[in-house]
């Protein structure tokens, strides 16, 4: 009996291993140079049979193999390999070859299991493989070249949306049902945010808009919102703890329930308004990532993670071209700029793009040219124009604004300062942050007729993030002695990731029909006035704020425009 039974363990153990590699990221078929054939040995079969339902790579259905065509030169390769369980130890670089490999069992779990140079990881266990890697021989059978390609270590799935209804199609009512729906979720979505979100809004946007000057500054707190978020669920000890406080949170799980609620509050794609917000992680194809963190980040924030080499240009355009696709090309700009490296370990991606359409559009027929007096000098600028519009008139301590509202959607804010008012007086005070914030509800407010005039605009900006964020209290994240990101790199890599670039990239522009912005973050790893009289004329002729705000109140886009050209 002792005899046979040390003959059958060995097979249960090479069945194991089988599964762990029977899938290559970059591969889209597993079919191998040679033959296949059925592999002849009851315990193996049986093992195989009973416990499992698919074996794929990635989430997606597309890459699932049949788990009764093993191939018979990997079997060979897994019989000769060696594995001791030992944590700490450095995995060997070779040449970045990785195996990755989600089992589908058929009561519906799934096991994750990743082989990096000469370590197998499942989890959060590392076993060192002592004798016979197969990666290397794997690499020729699959053909895997994993510098030339990334692949989907998790993958985000979008709802579907309701489109916009349409009374002139048939089936509008339950069009309309549908497109309803979603928006009472929008809106219960907002309702359920804490006041720690806003208080961050607050927090940040003086932060980050106060180093304007003379020049335009363009800021989306919920991009920002939503790229912290993220990076706080890739580190731990005191780099999570003081992204945490700055987001008024005070765990992951709480972050996890905002983050998610402030997504469905604010992404819309109904084919009138659009708000689109993604997320991605870009990987280094050298370094051991936990895998249950991808998950989380993909669950949680609809986070896509690549993986690939970051040192070739084809990993650099595929990240760019991701970029382009979400911010509907507006920041091509600033896009280029982005570059991976041999060094990098991870970038951190978080877009949003938004387009409106004014409620009330502007007649090109009626645009005029007026000066605009930008600090410092005059500039001649095309103005639009709406005279004799029933609106309101919404004022506080030091400045004036109205609101241009688009259709079925939010609105943006023009808040213009008093003659003689800084725009870092406004932003320092933080009052017309209050305003934004309350909407509707803002205590001073009138009904008048307002004659508009605001220039059309087309402005952006960058911001580095490194120095403001320190100031708000997060700093363990960019000291490479200090930072933490042991929930997202494993241990045995041996390596010490800091973020080594915050920037935050935003363009907004407004013409007669509506508004179209964008905004991208990048975290890469090396008094009360005189109230006015009955009418007024709103002539935006010098530097103002604006706020553009979503249909449940939050603010996507806040800006300081000194030079509208």
């Amino acid at each position: 009996m002792k005899r046979k039974r040390k003959k059958q363990i060995p097979c249960i153990l090479i069945a194991g291993l089988l599964l762990l590699l029977l899938s290559v990221p970059g591969v889209r078929t597993l079919q191998a140079k040679s033959s296949t054939m059925q592999y002849n040995n009851s315990v193996f079969t049986k093992k195989l049979l009973q416990n499992t339902k698919a074996i794929r790579c990635g989430k997606t259905e597309k890459t699932a193999v049949k788990i009764n065509q093993p191939v018979k030169e990997t079997y060979a390769l897994l019989a000769k390999m060696k594995l001791s369980a030992s944590k700490g130890s450095q995995p060997a670089k070779q040449d970045g070859l990785c195996a990755t490999l989600v089992l589908v069992k058929k009561n519906g779990g799934k096991a994750i299991y990743t082989i990096q140079g000469n370590t197998l990881q499942k989890n959060n266990k590392t076993y060192t493989i002592t004798k016979n890697n197969p990666l290397k021989k794997l690499s020729a059978l699959y053909s895997l070249n994993p510098a030339k390609e990334t692949t989907a270590l998790a993958t985000a799935n979008y709802p579907k949306m309701a489109a916009y209804p349409d009374e002139m199609q048939e089936g509008f009512e339950n069009s309309y049902e549908a497109w309803s729906q979603q928006r009472r979720e929008r809106q219960k979505a907002g309702t359920q945010l804490t006041d720690g979100v806003f208080a961050f809004y607050k927090d940040s946007a003086n932060e980050f808009l106060s180093d304007a000057g003379s020049e335009n500054c363009i800021y989306s707190p919920v991009n920002v919102y939503m790229a912290l978020a993220m990076l706080a669920e890739t580190a731990g000890g005191d780099s999570r703890s003081q992204i945490l406080n700055l987001l008024h949170e005070t765990d992951t799980s709480s972050l996890r329930t905002q983050a998610k609620n402030l997504w469905t509050a604010n992404y819309r794609n109904d084919g009138a308004t659009t708000s689109i917000l993604a997320n991605s992680l870009w990987l280094n194809h050298k370094v051991a990532f936990q895998q249950n963190t991808l998950d989380t980040l993909a669950d949680n924030y609809l986070a896509s993670s690549y993986w690939g080499d970051p040192a070739t240009s084809e990993m650099t355009s595929e990240l760019q071209n991701w970029v382009n696709e979400q911010t509907g090309g507006l920041l091509k700009d600033a896009v280029k700029s982005i570059k991976l490296n041999p060094d990098t370990v991870m970038d951190l991606l978080s877009t949003i793009y938004f387009r409106g359409k004014w409620s009330h559009t502007f007649r090109k027929e009626n645009n005029d040219t007026k000066v605009f007096h930008s600090p410092g000098k005059e500039i001649q600028a095309e103005f639009m124009n709406q005279s004799n519009s029933p609106g309101t008139y919404y004022w506080g301590t030091g400045f004036g604004a109205i609101k241009l509202r688009f259709t079925d959607s939010g609105h943006m804010w023009l808040i213009l300062p008093d003659k003689g008012v800084s725009i870092d007086s406004l932003i320092s005070d933080g009052e017309y942050l209050d305003m934004v914030l309350a909407g509707d509800e803002w205590k001073n407010a009138k009904q008048l007729i307002v004659n508009c005039s605001v220039p059309k605009f087309d402005v952006s900006s960058e911001i580095q993030l490194n120095k403001s964020l320190k100031t708000l209290g997060v700093t363990d994240i960019f000291d490479a002695s200090k930072a933490d990101f042991t929930p997202l790199v494993s241990p045995e890599n041996n390596l010490q990731p800091f973020i080594s670039k915050a920037r935050h990239a935003a363009r907004v522009k407004i013409d007669e029909e509506g508004c179209t912005a964008a905004a991208f973050t990048e975290m890469m790893m090396s008094g009360a006035g005189m109230p006015p009289s009955e009418k007024i004329d709103f002539i935006v002729d010098r530097p103002f704020l604006f706020a553009v705000v979503s249909d449940t109140g939050h603010p996507l886009f806040l800006g300081a425009v000194n030079q509208p050209n």
